[in-house]
């Protein structure tokens, strides 16, 4: 087996002007997205409640003097959003289409649903990561996801007799998309109530009707049902067309992962 990895240059033709963390950097790139989804009116209202719910804190943590996140976007990025706006109007029509998301779908690479369910649909910002899967590495519906993420920082790659597997990291967001062959197979996020750095920022927006930051197992499996599987510290439930996996330290969630068949 062999591996190499590499750290992503921070590269961009605008923004802000600022020196930033890494941190930093990927949490105001997902304040950008945000907002210019806002501007389409595309931003899930769960998503905008939580960026609202923590705007002392991006303040804090980006050293910005702004009432509203979205007044953070615009003191970090001023003239330069007029170049970004440009630039999500250019972008693919998949981007902003969940039509053309389920017309551009590689069939062939994601697994069937079964005929019947009685799990609740997911809604909220995990949705974006299981709508991708299966789709092929360098597929740009899966640069929306990694919007939400601020981007990745680092890849790793690996060949095990002949499996081929690519890791997108971004140590600083708690994320890592993986690929298995070329086909985007699952995510894992880490949680943490607070975020912070080293975990997803809002995990609270991942799962509508399931606070991540609070939950405990019996919620989740009250939320879910009775799990596919299950550990001592972990539940694992099919739910078309995917599997959900939770991670817990002392009964409270500190991870969450999707992916496409079971390990």
């Amino acid at each position: 087996m062999g591996s190499r990895s590499k750290r992503w240059p921070w590269r961009r033709s605008s923004g802000p002007e600022k020196k930033l963390s890494p941190y930093q950097f990927q949490l105001l790139q997902r304040l950008l997205h945000a907002y210019l989804q806002e501007e389409v009116g595309t931003l899930d209202e769960l998503t905008r409640s939580e960026l609202t719910a923590h705007t002392a804190r991006f303040a804090d943590v980006l050293g910005a003097n702004a009432q509203s996140w979205q007044e953070i976007v615009e003191g970090f990025y001023g003239p330069a959003l007029a170049e970004l706006r440009s630039a999500r109007d250019r972008g693919p029509a998949s981007a902003n289409d969940p039509a053309a998301t389920q017309q551009h779908r590689n069939p062939g690479s994601v697994r069937p649903p079964s005929p019947v369910s009685h799990r609740p649909a997911v809604q909220g910002e995990l949705r974006q990561l299981i709508d991708v899967l299966g789709a092929e590495d360098g597929d740009d519906r899966v640069q929306i996801p990694w919007k939400i993420f601020g981007g990745p920082t680092e890849t790793s790659e690996f060949d095990d007799e002949g499996e081929f597997t690519r890791y997108y990291s971004s140590p600083e967001m708690g994320a890592d998309m993986v690929y298995v062959n070329g086909v985007f197979d699952s995510a894992v996020l880490a949680i943490r109530p607070d975020g912070g750095p080293g975990f997803y920022p809002l995990p609270d927006a991942l799962i509508k009707g399931l606070p991540l930051t609070t939950a405990t197992r019996a919620e989740v499996r009250e939320f879910f049902g009775e799990p596919e599987a299950e550990g001592a510290d972990w539940l694992r439930f099919e739910i078309d067309p995917c599997f959900i996996w939770f991670g817990f330290d002392d009964d409270h969630i500190n991870s969450v992962s999707v992916m496409m068949d079971a390990p």
